[in-house]
C-alpha cells in the first residue's frame, strides 16, 4: 500500500529492493516454522522462493533471461541462512538489474553445494556485460555491493571470488558452523 503513494521512480525501486531484502529474512522465518527440526533451513525450496519474488519485482527485465539454479542437498541454521538468503538475493538482484540491459538475452545461474572441509560454495554467475573494470567491489559506494561484501565476509566469515571473464561470476566460500 505504502509503494503505491511513492511518484518518484527512484524512491520507489529502492523502496521495491528494501522490500525484497525484508521478504528474504521472512522466507526463512517461514521456512524454519514449517522445517522438521526447527533448526536448518531446507536451501533449495527457500531458493525458488527466493526467485518468485524477484521475479514479482523485476520480471519485466527477465523476459528473454534463463535462470538455472543448480541447488545440492544443503540445509543451514538460521545463522547462516539469513545472511546466505541475503547474499543470493543481493547477486540476482544485481545480475537481473545490469547484466542484460535494453532487453539483451542471456542466462543467470545460482549454484550452492557442500564442498570440502564443511564448507558451503555459493555461485552465482550471468553472461551478459559484466562489472565495469572501474568497479572496485571491495571498495564501493553502492549499497548493493557493500552488503555483498559484507554479509560474505563478516556474516558468513566467507571468501569471495570475482571471475569477469565472460559477465560476472561470483563465487563464496563459507564454513558451516556447529549449531550444537
Amino acid at each position: 500500500m505504502q509503494a503505491s503513494s511513492i511518484k518518484d521512480a527512484n524512491a520507489l525501486r529502492i523502496f521495491k529492493e528494501t522490500e525484497n531484502r525484508i521478504e528474504s529474512i521472512s522466507s526463512v522465518h517461514e521456512m524454519l516454522y514449517h522445517s522438521k527440526d526447527m533448526a536448518s533451513v531446507d536451501f533449495r525450496g527457500y531458493v525458488n522462493k527466493l526467485i518468485k519474488t524477484i521475479y514479482t519485482t523485476y520480471g519485466d527485465r527477465m523476459s528473454g533471461v534463463e535462470l538455472t539454479t543448480d541447488v545440492g542437498d544443503v540445509s543451514l541454521g538460521i545463522d547462516l541462512a539469513i545472511p546466505c538468503g541475503l547474499l543470493i538475493n543481493e547477486l540476482l538482484t544485481n545480475a537481473v538489474k545490469y547484466a542484460f540491459p535494453d532487453g539483451k538475452t542471456g542466462e543467470i545461474y545460482i549454484g550452492l553445494h557442500p564442498a570440502a572441509d564443511d564448507t558451503i560454495e555459493l555461485t552465482v554467475r550471468d553472461d551478459g556485460l559484466g562489472i565495469p573494470s572501474v568497479l572496485d567491489i571491495w571498495n564501493t559506494e553502492t549499497l548493493g555491493y557493500q552488503l555483498i561484501t559484507g554479509i560474505a565476509r563478516t556474516q558468513l566469515n566467507g571468501e569471495i571470488e570475482l571471475n569477469t571473464d565472460k559477465g560476472t561470476e561470483i563465487k563464496v566460500r563459507f564454513k558451516v558452523r556447529d549449531n550444537g
